[in-house]
């Protein structure tokens, strides 16, 4: 007997889109700006990406997934050469000059949600990209499918772990406004949850 008999079937398509420039040459986006503006515009907003890096015959070899809600934004610092030596972009950059040391090639591409479905309701689409929520998780659903099809991740396991971006978070609000008022918000927070959920057990 097929033990997945009764196991229900949920297929998410993913389409990635090479971003060139409008022209349709290939660019190295993680390497400068593109001097016209229309080309750069295709970068604005929110975005689940990832670099694919590709050895002498073309073929990928290794790729990056993550997500951003502005990417312009987020891109520049895949070009600094100002970054923490444990960063996850220091991290993606020594792999990017490894790469172009043995006369690879690194690609840009974006998550297309060309087949919009539904969870509980909730609407997923290129639209709904724009929520950090479920940003975040259609970066977790690329990761998880591409471990699947036995694709070679840079990622590390901790980088999208969600301990890692609430500890951003919280460094952030210190930086702003002080630990003690970080402190205060962040109880606030915890407060709100834990009465949120009593009464939803009611």
């Amino acid at each position: 007997m097929d033990t997945n008999e009764n196991t229900p079937s949920f297929v998410v398509q993913l389409h990635w889109k090479a971003i060139k420039l409008c022209d349709g040459r290939r660019f190295d986006w993680h390497k400068k700006r593109a001097r016209a503006a229309r080309d750069r515009e295709q970068l604005e907003g929110p975005r689940v990406y990832r670099w694919v890096l590709r050895g002498t015959d073309g073929l990928p070899e290794q790729f990056y997934i993550g997500q951003a809600g502005n990417f312009e934004q987020r891109l520049p610092k895949y070009r600094s050469r100002k970054l923490a030596v444990d960063s996850t972009e220091a991290l993606v950059q020594n792999e990017i000059f490894r790469c172009e040391e043995h006369n690879g090639t690194v690609d840009l591409e974006f998550l297309e949600l060309r087949t919009p479905f539904r969870i509980n309701g909730k609407l997923i689409n290129d639209f709904s990209l724009g929520e950090p929520d479920v940003r975040i998780m259609m970066e977790h659903i690329a990761i998880v499918t591409a471990r699947a099809e036995g694709l070679k991740l840079i990622n590390r396991l901790s980088d999208n772990a969600y301990y890692v971006k609430i500890f951003s978070l919280v460094e952030r609000i210190v930086g702003q406004k002080g630990k003690q008022e970080a402190m205060r918000s962040i109880r606030n927070i915890l407060e709100s949850a834990v009465n949120k959920d009593e009464r939803t057990q009611q």
